[in-house]
């Protein structure tokens, strides 16, 4: 859309009426046109939360999928590089300086994928390419900073030259019989050119190269495949050596002959060390086995890990016990200066460190000893009295830990430590630090905290790809959000609930729909890249947990439906004054209550669970108070008590607040013109008819100023119908409309959320209940899909709302987005 830099803005009327304006990037010919944008039609024409209309993602150059994450280390430059496989996103990230957990700079390069923010397995189509990654594993660079990447489902490996130097697109291809355009496993046929999803690559110190070929239970050996010597087998991509197999290449075997130690169970990793002799982490079978220079030797293993020194079992913690000898599911493997040996025993969420010539670990990281398997973040852990609880996530912990990296040190100094910590989206950094005050020997320490992190913002986040105050959330758990506009200054301003961060964004100018600038700050979080409900506090002013409405009044003064902790805030001019709450509604005015309804006190002065907020002409504020099935109206609340002066959907009884529906929503009783169900939304027009998105009776009532029974509605064919999408979807239905917004003109708009649309009504009050536009269903008032994200289509529209001028947007809660169409 509109760019930031974008400028000679020419607009052409053309017979419809329609108004393109046409943006001309300067120096460019006047037909490169960037975009057409056409004012009153059902197209939209700008966004928030996403980088185009044509995208649905949370992937920009700083934040990681998961839950499997690789890393490398690039030594062969000062400062190090560091290459970062972000695995579900199909693409390999690169910093040019290890500074870069520090300032959490966005990647340098990205291999794999056109641009920063895409996604998809070999670029969104079916068959791979030389500038294509489809779930890439482990990495490695040489010492002349070539990249070797394990593309696991294209069943390959791909060399880069010099990617920083040089171009992203590969140079070499093993598995593949030298294509670049095919992925084919090796079926039946295994034999020493073929792979089956790769899941690491490594090299020794004459450039040899091992596969970790996982799928087919065996490591694979190619003598310096891109340098021919006299040594046969040397120059090309055919493996010389096999491990697992007994030295058959045509053999896939698990446990090829039982658990022994010349068997392979799912090799996940592998690594050498500076004396050639290699390591495999035997992921299926539960340990590490180490083959002492096996070029010069065999490939029977002559050290396990994990199993207490028995090459012939391979239990997860052998007899279901924790300990110093035991290891679950292990992979990254890491070998320092001091030949000490550090092992990514995933299963069991900790980094496990073992002394030269040691199985059993000395150190461990992520965990609080070497008896325990908390999973940080995600995983359930049992208290002392027996309870389940969470683990937060922080420094200390990590969870489903999958790869493990070493930069370069001075012996004995402990080199840097970097742990790829996959469930929680993130790489750590753990910094080695004084023995004592008298030993100045720098070494990692048993239990410490990580120091920096990598796809985060904090140590004390664990967000799934980026997110900041530029991105939004509404689709991960029920798809809610809201939308104000804040029209007292001009430019408009924008305020977003968005709702399962707990938080309100703020934007200065309708202008960052097109700029894509951040928000100018975040209300109910302390920073723009946390989330805890209530900041991760106590019930206070500055919190928010789950805050599902928002409106603006003709000061500037700004209310929030704190919806889950049953109160609604205001706020005094934020923009000019602080984000911490002057008054609130439904708490006999203490900011520490949050009880729906107090208790069982049901009154003028108690919410329970609202959600949307208008105000009107005079400042006087409604709101849907959902889980009462009511709507309250508050006259003007800023400058007078915190009671409710009328009451709608309950009979004029502040003390009643049934549904007109059974438990059972495939039964319901009669609504009426006096009764609400769930009513999630209200608005006003310019001679204060009220609105009220009645949820779960699928309809929308109209009520005149004069009294507390509805005149008129929209979804149904009467007063007493609540039938969802009642004869069919079409022009007349609605199904759980969930918000509803006027214009100056006394148009009408609805977002019919399950029918994934929004109805556009000419003045409802004056003409019949038909819809005379429609939204997201291509101009089809009898479609109701949820389409592929377009500038065309909407899924799950939440919240709407209109500026000054009179563009609507719409809070396209599955896309995580907001949508603005001009003039519609």
């Amino acid at each position: 859309m509109c760019s930031n830099k974008t400028k000679n803005v020419r607009q052409l009327t053309i017979a419809s009426g329609f108004v393109l304006s046409l943006l001309v990037i300067p120096g460019l010919a006047s037909e490169a046109i960037t975009s057409i944008i056409a004012e009153n039609d059902t197209i939209a024409d700008a966004v928030l939360g996403q980088p185009d209309l044509a995208q649905q993602t949370r992937v920009s150059g700083r934040g990681l999928g998961g839950p499997s994450v690789y890393i490398a280390i690039d030594k062969s430059v000062t400062p190090n590089r560091i290459y970062v496989a972000d695995s579900d996103h199909s693409r390999v990230l690169g910093w040019k300086n290890l500074k870069t957990f520090k300032n959490h700079a966005p990647a340098d390069i990205v291999i794999g994928q056109p641009d920063s923010i895409s996604e998809h397995c070999n670029r969104g189509g079916n068959n791979p390419t030389a500038a294509s990654l489809c779930y890439p594993g482990g990495l490695t660079v040489d010492s002349k900073g070539n990249l070797y990447v394990a593309d696991s489902s294209n069943n390959r490996v791909l060399f880069y030259q010099t990617p920083f130097k040089q171009d992203q697109v590969a140079d070499e291809v093993f598995g593949q019989f030298g294509s670049f355009t095919t992925n084919d496993d090796n079926g039946d046929a295994v034999s020493e050119s073929t792979l089956t999803q790769p899941t690491n690559v490594r090299l020794d110190t004459a450039g040899n190269v091992y596969i970790a070929d996982a799928y087919n239970h065996r490591v694979l050996m190619f003598y310096s495949p891109f340098l021919a010597s006299d040594i046969e087998g040397t120059g090309d991509t055919t493996a010389d050596q096999v491990f697992g197999q007994f030295g058959s290449f045509t053999s896939k075997e698990i446990n090829n002959g039982g658990v022994s130690a010349e068997s392979l169970f799912y090799p996940e990793n592998i690594n050498v060390d500076a004396e050639d002799s290699l390591y495999i982490a035997d992921s299926g079978n539960n340990r590490v086995l180490k083959f002492n220079k096996p070029l010069l030797t065999d490939t029977k293993a002559d050290k396990v890990y994990g199993q207490n020194g028995l090459f012939t079992t391979g239990e997860c913690n052998t007899g279901d016990t924790i300990t110093a000898d035991s290891l679950c599911s292990p992979e990254g493997i890491a070998i320092d200066v001091n030949n000490s040996v550090y092992i990514v025993d995933r299963g069991n969420h900790r980094v496990a460190i073992y002394t030269k010539n040691s199985i059993s670990a000395s150190k461990v990281l992520g965990q609080g000893d070497l008896t325990t398997n908390d999973c940080a973040g995600n995983g359930a852990v049992t208290l002392s009295a027996g309870k389940n609880d969470f683990r937060p996530v922080d420094g200390y912990g990590l969870c489903y830990p999958g790869d493990i990296a070493l930069d370069s040190a001075i012996p004995p100094n402990s080199p840097n430590v970097y742990v790829a910590d996959g469930a929680n989206h993130r790489v750590l950094q753990y910094q080695p630090s004084p023995v004592s005050d008298k030993n100045p020997t720098l070494e990692i320490k048993s239990a410490q905290s990580a120091t920096n992190v990598l796809g985060q913002y904090a140590l004390t986040t664990n967000h799934y790809g980026d997110f900041n105050s530029r991105t939004f959330s509404f689709a991960s758990k029920q798809g809610e959000g809201a939308i104000a506009i804040d029209k007292s200054v001009t430019p408009n301003r924008v305020y977003v609930a968005d709702t399962f961060n707990n938080r309100v964004l703020a934007f200065k100018s309708l202008a960052a729909f097109h700029a894509k600038s951040p928000a100018a700050f975040v209300i109910g979080q302390a920073k723009a890249y946390t989330n805890e409900p209530n900041a991760g506090g106590e019930i206070s002013a500055s919190g928010l947990s789950l805050p599902s409405g928002v409106a603006v009044d003709s000061v500037g003064n700004l209310y929030i439906s704190d919806t889950d902790n049953n109160r609604v805030l205001i706020y005094n001019t934020p923009f000019s004054s602080d984000t911490v709450a002057d008054k609130v509604l439904g708490q006999l005015g203490n900011f520490s209550y949050h009880d729906c309804n107090r208790g069982d006190n049901l009154s003028s002065d108690s919410l329970c669970f609202p959600t949307g907020l208008r105000l009107d002409g005079k400042d006087n504020l409604y709101v849907a108070d959902q889980g009462n099935n009511r709507v309250l109206k508050y006259l003007r609340p800023i400058a007078s008590d915190d009671k409710a002066d009328r009451v709608y959907g309950q009979n004029d009884s502040f003390t009643n607040n049934a549904c007109n529906m059974t438990v059972n929503p495939n039964t319901p009783l009669p609504a009426s013109a006096d009764s609400l169900c769930y009513p999630n939304d209200v608005a006003l027009d310019d001679a204060s008819n009220l609105y009220v998105a009645d949820w779960l009776n699928n309809r929308v009532l109209l009520f005149t100023p004069t009294d507390t029974t509805a005149d008129s509605v929209l979804g149904q064919p009467d007063m007493v119908t609540n039938v969802c999408n009642y004869l069919g979807v079409s022009a007349y239905s609605l199904c759980r409309p969930r918000a509803v917004i006027g214009n100056g003109r006394g148009d009408v708009f609805v977002a019919d959320n399950e029918n994934n649309r929004v109805l556009k009504y000419t003045t409802p009050l004056t003409t019949d209940a038909r819809a005379d536009r429609i939204f997201g269903q291509n101009n089809q008032f009898n479609q109701a899909l949820c389409k592929t994200v377009s500038p065309s289509t909407l899924c799950g529209p939440e919240g709407v709302a209109v500026d000054a001028a009179d563009n609507l947007y719409v809070v396209d809660a599955y896309r995580d987005r907001v949508v603005q169409f001009l003039k519609p």
